[in-house]
């Protein structure tokens, strides 16, 4: 039988999170509460805007937020905020019941997997393959309803959520709970204008820094930056709702080239020193993620094979969140001056194996939504590369490519594939080949990039991935299929490719 799926939320906690965005000003408080006491899937309605109203505390006077709309506006918004969480909870979070990433996990592995089930050899009689075909089918019937289980509890919980919400949304919040919801992070600073009474800005919100109280753009880059004191996922939150411009523009910026990369050993405050040996990265989301490299064996998708790995595990439990794709460089640039060494001194660097067409190589080659490198546009075919002086004993071949390593070479892995020649009679031929070989060490260290952010339950990852167009120096033949590999961060901050 087929093990059956179970469906996601069908909409995201995002959308209604924009709506907690617009929490401060006045509301249409009527819509919001309908659109929660139909059946709770409708509940997505109120992320059309019924919450509208000016967030610019510079022209509303205090006392207008302390009106009873605005104060039902809040907490109508916070209400959302709680409805989010529980979406969070029922896509991904819940353990007991089983979310529906665990639920659907689980039905990835199957019931084989699962009872831990030992089939016959090959050599078995056919008696005996069909009782195991009959036992796999019945463990199949029982993990089916174990999983069904799992899932009517789990919709149990959030219809309970929703009935909560539904009630709350119907009166006015006592002050315990007004106080509760701002120690909790679910309101923003302005709530503190709409109960003066309370003197919220007075009580300390549990796990939000109140340093992040009336900071300009910059300096909630800035803290976003500093892995020194790297922010909570409730602080990321809190952001998120008041200073949603800010947070957006973050997002939508966020470029490979201007975040921040952290080396080995240098772990952001709050997360395990030991999550990681290939560095950190700041995301779009302002979270920090370790850079993992995928196990071989491990891979889904038509362009990975299993020696290759990939970015998804066989049984589905690596999702990506997001993906950014541009260009990488990944690896030592050519020495300062390599014309005048090759020329003068006799310090002749060669290149071993295919070499890059380019530094171009976004030009080439783009990534599907599986994280594939497809070459999109036709490289023509480069005259045959200049060669190696002869009084140069050939190199073993490195299956890596130019410029990066070979995986295998754990002494420095970082070492590029440039070797020095002695003989004077490289004189000529390096004075000739400098500027060659400063442009194509650039090329070879030059990659279409793309980077993804992932999730695994409560775990999270960074992978990037390395493409690069190449072609055969003594032929001139650009190779049928781009090489492919995974960049990581050196123990200088950068990145530097060649992990297959």
């Amino acid at each position: 039988m087929t093990m059956r799926k179970y469906d996601y939320y069908p909409a995201p906690p995002a959308p209604i999170r924009a709506a907690v965005q617009a929490r401060a000003g006045t509301g249409d408080i009527r819509t919001v509460i309908e659109g929660v006491e139909r059946e709770h899937r409708g509940a997505v309605a109120v992320t059309e805007g019924e919450l509208t109203g000016s967030m610019d505390s510079g022209v509303v006077a205090p006392q207008q937020y302390a009106s009873a709309v605005n104060r039902r506006a809040f907490w109508a918004a916070a209400q959302l905020e709680v409805f989010a969480d529980a979406i969070e909870t029922y896509n991904r979070d819940s353990t007991d019941p089983w979310s529906i990433e665990l639920l659907n996990k689980q039905a990835d592995l199957g019931a084989e997997t699962f009872f831990c089930l030992t089939g016959p050899g090959p050599d078995a009689p056919t008696e005996e393959r069909s009782a195991y075909s009959r036992l796999v089918l019945q463990k199949e019937g029982e993990l089916q309803s174990i999983l069904d289980d799992h899932f009517i509890r789990l919709e149990a919980n959030l219809d309970q959520s929703a009935t909560a919400v539904t009630q709350a949304l119907r009166r006015d919040p006592t002050d315990a709970e007004v106080i509760a919801l701002w120690k909790a992070g679910n309101l923003p600073e302005l709530a503190s204008l709409a109960w003066p009474e309370l003197h919220l800005r007075s009580i300390p919100m549990e796990g939000i820094d109140e340093n992040l109280f009336g900071l300009t753009e910059p300096q909630i880059v800035d803290r976003l930056k500093d892995s020194r004191h790297a922010l909570s996922a409730e602080e990321l939150e809190w952001l998120t709702v008041n200073y949603p411009d800010v947070m957006k523009r973050f997002y939508d910026e966020w470029t490979l080239e201007d975040t921040v990369l952290l080396p080995p050993g240098q772990t952001p405050a709050g997360h395990s020193e030991y999550a990681t040996d290939h560095g950190w990265v700041l995301g779009p989301d302002g979270q920090w993620y370790p850079i993992e490299i995928p196990s071989s064996g491990h891979s889904s998708g038509p362009a990975y094979t299993e020696s290759f790995g990939g970015l998804h595990n066989t049984n589905g439990g690596w999702a990506t969140m997001d993906s950014r794709q541009g260009s990488i460089y990944a690896g030592e640039p050519p020495p300062t001056g390599l014309l005048i060494l090759s020329g003068i001194t006799g310090y002749t660097p060669q290149i071993f194996g295919d070499l890059s067409v380019g530094e171009n190589q976004t030009d080439y080659i783009t990534y599907d939504e599986h994280g594939n490198p497809i070459t999109h546009q036709q490289v023509p075919d480069r005259p045959a590369a200049w060669s190696p002086p002869p009084s140069v004993a050939d190199s073993e071949l490195n299956p890596a490519p130019p410029g990066t390593w070979d995986a295998t070479q754990t002494e420095n892995p970082a070492k590029d594939r440039v070797d020095r020649g002695s003989s004077i009679a490289d004189l000529l031929i390096g004075g000739l080949n400098g500027k060659v070989l400063s442009d194509q060490i650039d090329a070879n260290n030059s990659f279409a990039g793309n980077i993804s952010f992932q999730s695994n339950g409560a775990e999270r990852r960074a992978v990037i991935q390395l493409s690069q167009v190449q072609y055969d120096p003594d032929s001139g033949q650009v190779n049928d299929t781009p090489w492919r590999g995974y960049g990581v961060v050196d123990e200088e901050g950068k990145i530097v490719g060649g992990y297959r």
